[in-house]
């Protein structure tokens, strides 16, 4: 054990167990030297009360407060049972294993689970192969340094799920549980997550999801209560007056006695239907309310609340398609208005014609009647200001919904259209635009680049990732090429999986430099592995997806070319963001996985 007593976690190398025999201890001490003047705290057992059970405790308690385990791998290492005892309780708490081999070796009885790796030799395996003391201090100081806050994590949630299981650690929440999710699907690319973590993430998972329900409807009761007043009694006064003007004219219609009594009966169905809808309305809008909100999740919910929401919406409008035009400009907002909660809901659910409802509203020509913003009348410019406002909205809408209309019905693809029917509405009406009153459709899945270029070359607040710059419309260069020259893939590292791949690896890396000479491999390095395991192209940036998947491309074609038929197969390699997970990574880099 190290001189520090206390197991404290030392930054930044971390905790390395060393395990060996006592016949290597000169070694030892030059490996126990060399960890700390790199920063990392090693741990040595140097107890004279071998086999005890005071003894086996202990090495349990260093092997586990250690993020990795350096066997110094021996003749004598491998006769003692004491050994490997050691080894099996380094496997056993998953932690990471780096074989070192400080003079030749001649036993056969090597445990599998270190033969298997590679090993680290400070000694010349042979004349002038480049091996000896010099190199296996870089490889061993290398071999350190991979993957280290991967490691650390693992030592951090183990412990936290061991404290959890006991009754004395909390489960995870908030900003701690998405770091460990993401630490999770990380590890489960390249050697799993071991089963008492999983079940720690995964009860803290479901504890997390039943505090947002219990927080969501909880507000979404509130919401719901006050929309359903609101829209109710808005519903009931609209058709109360539409009801009082048509009884009226009714009787101002003495000289024309059955239309009179047509007048009112159309006056009375009107109403019914407004009151019918008014309800199911509110209910619906409160549905759509609770699929904006961030972070939103169907499976949270017994019932979808935007399949309710397009349900209900899609009946209201039904109905509503049954109103007479007698009171057309009392009936229109409220029209408009479930058209334009229609229209949402489609595009938050895929549908193509979502844009159906908002072209409605443009063709309804008492829709923006009166939007100029040139009146002199403080009232008039009030109703003429809430018409423009109105019409941004709309037109924005239709350029967001225009994404998913692409060709049906055998019309042309509406994408194209998107940025002329933008730009062709007044110019006040860009003044009432944002993008941040887009949201949840700015977030989804669905929006599409013609109309987020259109959208952001009219409004201030755009992302920067894809804002307009004086130089990008000077120079007409779109924003997204500007975006991907930022981040274009320029460098690549290859890993190989077993040593025997290391041929292939410096084919493929030099037909991948002269065919396509803006790549520029880095090196190539051995991390052992099951065949086929690790085989992806792992990117850094989000802008780089597209370019990881031409790169798998590119890499399956030359290894087809080469007659490597394993790595010949592009539907073998995944495409894996590491975007997010570590800091500082180059720009211009990505790493091919065989």
């Amino acid at each position: 054990m190290s001189q520090n007593e206390g197991l404290a976690h030392h930054e930044p190398g971390g905790n390395v167990f060393i395990s060996y025999s006592r016949h290597d201890l000169d070694f030892v001490h030059q490996i126990e030297t060399l960890l700390e003047d790199e920063g990392y705290d090693p741990k040595i057992d140097r107890s004279d009360i071998e086999g005890t059970e005071q003894w086996l405790s202990r090495l349990q308690e260093l092997i586990s407060s250690s993020d990795t385990v350096v066997f110094i791998l021996t003749d004598e290492y491998v006769a003692s049972d004491n050994c490997r005892w050691e080894i099996n309780e380094a496997i056993t708490r998953n932690k990471r294993l780096i074989p070192v081999v400080p003079k030749p070796i001649t036993s056969a009885n090597v445990p599998e689970e270190l033969s298997r790796l590679n090993y680290i030799y400070f000694f010349n395996l042979r004349e002038g192969d480049g091996t000896g003391f010099y190199q296996g201090v870089k490889t061993f100081k290398r071999a350190l340094r991979h993957d280290l806050e991967r490691l650390r994590l693992l030592r951090r949630y183990h412990d936290r799920a061991e404290g959890w299981s006991k009754g004395e650690d909390d489960l995870l929440s908030d900003e701690q549980l998405l770091q460990a999710e993401s630490w999770a699907r990380a590890s489960q690319a390249i050697e799993g997550v071991p089963a008492d973590i999983a079940r720690y993430i995964d009860a803290s998972r479901e504890a997390q999801t039943r505090r947002e329900k219990r927080r969501r409807l909880t507000s979404t009761l509130i919401g719901t209560l006050t929309v359903a007043a609101l829209v109710t009694s808005g519903f009931a006064g609209v058709a109360w007056m539409a009801a009082k003007a048509q009884k009226v004219e009714a009787e101002k219609a003495a000289l024309n006695a059955e239309e009179a009594e047509q007048n009112l009966q159309l006056a009375q169905t009107d109403s019914r239907i407004l009151g019918a809808t008014a309800q199911r309305w509110a209910e619906a809008s409160a549905s759509l309310a609770i699929v904006r909100q961030a972070g939103f999740d169907a499976a949270d919910f017994a019932v979808d609340p935007l399949s309710e929401a397009v349900g209900r919406l899609e009946q209201t409008y039904a109905e509503m398609q049954q109103l007479s035009d007698m009171d057309g400009e009392g009936v229109y907002l409220i029209t408009n208005a479930v058209r334009s909660d229609l229209g949402e809901a489609r595009y938050l659910s895929g549908a193509g014609n979502a844009v159906d409802p908002i072209d409605a509203i443009f063709a309804n020509p008492l829709s923006f009647e009166g939007a100029s913003p040139d009146d002199d009348d403080p009232v008039q410019a009030d109703v003429s200001n809430g018409r423009l406002q109105a019409m941004a909205e709309a037109g924005v809408a239709r350029a967001v919904y225009s994404c998913l209309d692409q060709g049906r019905e055998g019309r042309a693809d509406r994408r194209g259209m998107i940025a002329d029917e933008f730009n062709k509405l007044p110019d006040a009406a860009y003044s009432f635009m944002s993008w941040s009153q887009l949201g949840a459709r700015a977030g989804s899945e669905f929006m599409c680049v013609q109309a987020r270029e259109a959208i952001c070359a009219r409004v201030a607040d755009c992302p920067q990732e894809i804002e307009r710059t004086l130089t990008a419309v000077k120079e007409k260069v779109p924003t997204e090429r500007q975006v991907e020259n930022a981040f274009q893939i320029k460098e690549v590292f290859i890993h190989i999986a077993s040593e025997d791949d290391r041929a292939k690896a410096k084919t493929i890396a030099a037909r991948l430099e002269q065919a396509y000479p803006q790549y520029r491999v880095l090196g190539i390095e051995l991390v052992k592995s099951a065949e086929g395991k690790n085989r992806s192209i792992r990117y850094f940036y989000d802008p780089q997806a597209d370019q990881a998947r031409e790169l798998a491309s590119i890499c399956a074609g030359l290894a087809d070319e080469n007659g490597f038929a394993a790595w010949g197969a592009v539907d073998s390699y995944r495409i894996i963001s590491l975007a997010g997970r570590y800091k500082n990574l180059p720009t211009d880099r990505a790493e091919i996985w065989f």
